[in-house]
This record gives structure tokens, C-alpha cells and sequence, in this order.
């Protein structure tokens, strides 16, 4: 993959998502708003270095609208937004999506896409009401532990989180009373207003206990958004904090590696792929908004372009960085830094790529000041071996990934996280005719005292047999049931079954539902694949194999056979036998409950 410029391929698809730009099959009230602000990143980029062309403005804020109605799904009639339908109200996530909103108030899109003031007004009101008599805002009670867990400093970085000292909140409010403001209206815009200014006094007082260096990235931020008194003293501080390593400048909580090298014997450097690190969706966020700070402070600069190329390092997927918040933040900070730097007036290079397994393998790009500067090139590779040489000359600034999977049937060779953060455990059992049902169970649990009490938004994901479906409806009731700590939802893709949980504790928390076989389909495959990982540090994951021998030593007949109603004629595997056909036709696509099945 290749792109023009360092903000990565502008709507590869149209909409984009969470989906085709981070492989996330994820829902949610977080997830509407990453895919509402997404498009609407983009389309300020194109806007904003004037690569709009005809049609595409109305197709991406007709999709936009799609999203924004997703996201009025989850707001109550208080204002509050909840992640989920059953989940509880949240004010960070509140906070995060006024923010996200705001995107869309742009006077050229008023006809195409219109933002109700009412949802502003309510949401911004329900907010106020969580402000301290110390200026600070808290959580609901329902949120001891906070949906980001990058919000709860590891012990070294501790503050005192007692309800009135929560610094990394107040400072995402501060972001949303800022760019809300404007539009508020009548004793609201007054009452906002005063709440903002508290806020930052609060954050004034607070600066110089910060040592997190997301704490101290996110509220420098939100003071200079502010125009705080206090913004060049927050400056400073977060420029003490910087991490350099070559040409590379970043934030984290720890030292981060890069892509090894690798020498072989012509002494020939290989850069080799970049591994998982511990804070990768910390230090993305973090060096994000210290971005956004160095660029609304000294413009450009060889330090804000050294910044960009640690952001470029660390693009893990073609349009997005790690997840979903982290590359929300990179995408406003990299949209601010190619229109500063007026990177595609200057844009001119040539790129050429060899495979060293394909001799006749060579393709040639040239990236230059079109409308096509932001397209992605995509080139797939025949033979996986040998190096690739990439070879680029000209100006400008271009991206350049490459991108491979494979699959494993052996557990040593799965990925193993940077830090062990979970325990996770499949069983799976059959039964029925011919192993028609299953039974799954998942037991996890989070491990990582060290960093937290307890992880932020977990996911746990179970690939399903060919064949097996389970209904949404049967999820749903799962969830509603409350017998399952924390879990909040449940969604059922074309191959997996995930559910949502608010955080996982340091004790097991189990979850078993049964699927069935809908289709006849024979499973050539002896493993099947399970996960769980922290939705906005995905670092932190445990993946396991659980075996589906029972399905593997199944011949095509024995699937039939479980599958077949009781009725005349001969079942699709008879007629596999007498004429020899090389596949087997599908059954119903839906099984009445009820239904007696029987063999061929």
C-alpha cells in the first residue's frame, strides 16, 4: 500500500469505518462516533487541500447521516450517551461525542447534513450537572472504573482518584464546552461557559502535579484550546517529557522499539516488522495531542515533522493507527499538519518497488499534486519470501506499508501480547445428531494488577464453526439476563460471536452459550480461533486455538444427516451420491424451531 501523504488513503471506501479501516467488526456508541468522525476527518483533508471532486461530498455526508443517527441511538432523554443500549450512562463518552459532533458544523455542509441543537444542548446540560465545587468533573457512579484505561495512570503515574481529582476527564470536557460553546444558546451558553472557565482553572492548579504523560499531552491541549493563561507553563512540561530516538519524536509512558534490523551477510540492513510494545495506544494518543499543541503553538517545524514520522511508524492497518480513539486523535493532529506544511503543493516523487521472489515484480508510482494525491496504490505479491526493495526520489512526503497474515493451527506459534493482561480459557462441548449442537464457554479475566484494577473495555471474540449460527435475539437476552458480570453486549458477525463487557476484574467471568448447525457444511479445519483484548489498548489481548475435532472427523454424509428435514425425495447427500456432483446443496437458510431432523 501507498499513499501521497502522511495522513494515509483518503475513503478507500465510501463511508469508511471501523471495518475497513481498522478490521474491527465492533458496535457502539464509540464506534458510531469513531465512523461519523472518520468521514468526516477525511473529508475536511480533501476540503482543506483542495482535493474535493464532484460527487464525493454529498455520497460521504449522506453516509455520515447514517452514522449520526446510529449515535442518536444511545442518547437518553436526559441528554446522557450509554456505550451500549443496556449499558449505563457515561459522561466521558458523552463529552467524547459532543466533540465529535462539532465535526460536521461547517457552513458549506449545512444543506447535506444537519446537527439537531437540541441533542448539543441536552447532552452539554446533562454534563454540567457532574462538575465539583472544585471545578474538576467525575463519572457516574456507574464508572469506578473508566471505559479508556488509558485515563488510569499505572501506580507510578497515580494520582489521587477520589472522585474530585480526575484530570484526564476534565480535560476531554474542557475539549467539548470549547468547540460546543459557540453554538449554545440562552442561560446554557452561560452556565457552560462558567463551567469551562472552572474547569480550567482546575486544570491550572492540578498542572503541576502531572507526571503521566497522557495527562500532561491532554490537558496541554485542552489549555490551549482554552487560550489559558497557563498554556506555555503546560508547553513546557510536556516538552520535558518528550522521548527522541534518531529521526522520531513521541510520548509514552516507556521507551518505545521500532522496526528491528536485520544484517545478513552482504551487511545489508532489512527492516524487519514492528512489533507489539506495552503503551502503543498510549503513546499514539499522547504524541497526537502533543502534536496538536506544538502545531497551534510554533506552527511547523523540524520537530512537529520528526512527531509525524513516529506517528507514520506506528500506522499498524492502511487507514488507522491502533484503535479507534488513538487514531481519531492522529487523524485531526496529521489533517492540521499536511495543511500547515501545504504538503501537496509541494508533492513530486517517484517510488519504485521490487520483489526480490518475482524478478519481473516492479511497479512504479508517481505521487504528485492531482486530485489522486491521497488514492491508495495497493499491489498484491504472488510468491511470500525473499525482501522488498522500495526506492524513492522526489519531494513530499509519502506512506509506503506493507501488509501480510498468515494463519496457525499450533498454538507456540500464535502472538503473544507485550504484557500479560489476561487469563482466557475456551471449552467447547457437543452434542446432538452427529454434533449438531454446541456449547461454548469462555472464562476470563484481567491480570495486569500492576498497570490497573481492572482493564477498560473488553472484547472476547469465538470463531465459529462453518456452519453454526446462534441468533442475535438469543445474545441479546444473554445480556439482558444480568447473569454475566459486566457484560453489555453481544454481537454475531457472519463468522464470530463477541461480547462487550464495561471491564473485566481480577476474577473469572464466564460466559456460555450454545450455537447450532443451520448449514451443511463439512469443517476442514481442526481449530478454531478465540480472543479477548481491551478495545482501546488492543496490546493488551490473549488469543487461544480450541479444538472442533468432533466437526473434523465428520464426513460430508454425517453432515447431511444432522442437518436433513424428514421429507420425500432423496436429502442433498443422496443426490451427492448418485450423481457425483462436487458440492453439496445448502438446506434452509433458517430452521423453523420445532423441526425434527433425521438422517439421509
Amino acid at each position: 500500500m501507498s499513499a501521497g501523504d502522511v495522513v494515509g488513503p483518503a475513503f478507500p471506501e465510501v463511508p469508511v469505518g471501523t471495518d475497513n479501516l481498522l478490521g474491527l467488526e465492533v458496535m457502539g456508541a464509540e464506534t458510531a462516533a469513531f465512523n461519523f468522525a472518520a468521514n468526516l476527518w477525511s473529508l475536511h483533508y480533501l476540503r482543506l487541500t483542495n482535493q474535493i471532486q464532484p460527487g464525493i461530498t454529498y455520497e460521504v455526508l449522506t453516509a455520515v447521516n447514517v452514522q449520526y443517527a446510529a449515535m442518536a441511538r444511545y442518547q437518553d432523554e436526559n441528554g446522557a450517551f450509554r456505550m451500549w443500549p443496556e449499558s449505563e450512562p457515561s459522561v466521558w463518552l458523552t463529552a467524547y461525542i459532543l466533540r465529535t459532533l462539532w465535526l460536521a458544523s461547517f457552513q458549506d455542509w449545512e444543506n447535506l447534513i444537519y446537527i439537531d441543537p437540541s441533542i448539543m444542548n441536552r447532552a452539554t446540560e446533562w454534563i454540567l450537572g457532574f462538575q465539583t465545587s472544585q471545578g474538576a468533573f467525575t463519572e457516574t457512579p456507574n464508572y469506578k472504573h473508566p471505559l479508556d484505561s488509558k485515563t488510569n495512570p499505572t501506580p507510578r503515574y497515580q494520582l489521587e482518584r477520589d472522585g474530585y481529582k480526575n484530570v484526564s476527564l476534565t480535560a476531554q470536557v474542557v475539549l467539548a464546552l470549547v468547540n460546543v460553546l459557540p453554538g449554545l444558546q440562552g442561560t446554557l451558553r452561560g452556565s457552560a461557559n462558567s463551567a469551562r472557565d472552572r474547569a480550567v482553572g482546575y486544570l491550572e492548579r492540578e498542572l503541576e502535579s502531572l507526571h503521566d504523560p497522557y495527562d500532561v499531552a491532554l490537558v496541554s491541549w485542552a489549555l490551549t484550546k482554552a487560550d489559558s493563561e497557563q498554556k506555555e507553563v503546560a508547553y513546557n512540561m510536556l516538552h520535558r517529557r518528550r522521548r527522541e530516538e534518531g529521526n522520531k519524536i513521541y510520548w509514552s509512558r516507556e521507551p518505545v522499539d521500532f522496526n528491528p534490523m536485520v544484517y545478513e551477510d552482504s551487511q545489508r540492513p532489512f527492516i524487519q516488522p514492528k512489533n507489539d510494545q506495552k503503551w502503543d495506544a498510549h503513546a499514539v494518543e499522547t504524541t497526537a495531542y502533543a502534536l496538536l499543541v506544538y502545531m497551534a503553538r510554533d506552527g511547523i517545524g523540524i520537530i512537529q515533522e520528526n512527531i509525524v514520522r513516529f506517528l507514520a511508524v506506528m500506522r499498524e492497518l492502511d487507514g488507522g493507527l491502533i484503535s479507534t480513539l488513538d487514531s481519531v486523535a492522529a487523524m485531526e493532529a496529521l489533517v492540521e499538519y499536511s495543511y500547515r506544511a501545504r504538503l501537496r503543493d509541494v508533492t513530486n516523487m517517484y517510488v519504485t518497488i521490487e520483489h526480490s521472489a518475482n524478478p519481473n515484480f516492479s511497479v512504479n508510482v508517481h505521487l504528485d499534486n492531482t486530485f489522486n494525491l491521497a488514492s491508495m496504490r495497493s499491489f498484491d505479491l504472488e510468491n511470500i519470501w525473499g525482501h522488498i526493495s522500495i526506492v524513492g526520489h522526489g519531494s513530499g512526503q509519502a506512506l509506503v506499508q506493507l501488509d501480510y497474515s498468515y494463519g496457525v493451527d499450533y498454538e507456540p506459534l500464535l502472538d503473544y501480547p507485550p504484557v500479560p493482561a489476561f487469563d482466557f480459557t475456551v471449552s467447547s462441548k457437543f452434542y446432538g445428531r452427529n454434533n449438531s449442537h454446541l456449547e461454548i464457554t469462555t472464562c476470563q479475566k484481567w491480570t495486569d494488577m500492576e498497570e490497573a484494577e481492572t482493564s477498560g473495555v473488553a472484547v472476547v471474540e469465538v470463531h465459529l464453526p462453518s456452519g453454526y449460527y446462534v441468533m442475535q435475539d438469543y445474545l441479546i437476552d444473554l445480556v439482558n439476563s444480568r447473569t454475566v458480570r459486566n457484560l453489555r453486549w453481544a454481537l454475531r458477525t457472519d463468522t464470530q460471536v463477541k461480547f462487550f463487557f464495561n471491564h473485566l476484574d481480577n476474577e473469572d467471568t464466564c460466559v456460555t452459550y450454545e450455537v447450532e448447525r443451520w448449514h451443511p457444511v463439512a469443517n476442514h479445519s481442526r481449530y478454531n480461533m478465540a480472543r479477548v483484548y481491551d478495545l482501546y489498548q488492543p496490546e493488551r489481548f490473549n488469543m487461544t486455538i480450541f479444538e472442533v475435532y468432533p466437526l473434523y472427523g465428520l464426513d460430508v454424509c454425517e453432515v447431511c444427516g444432522s442437518y436433513q428435514r424428514m421429507s420425500g425425495g432423496r436429502s442433498p447427500c443422496q443426490r451427492h451420491l448418485h450423481t457425483g456432483a462436487g458440492r453439496v446443496k445448502q438446506g434452509p437458510a433458517k430452521r423453523p424451531p420445532g423441526d425434527t431432523y433425521v438422517g439421509s
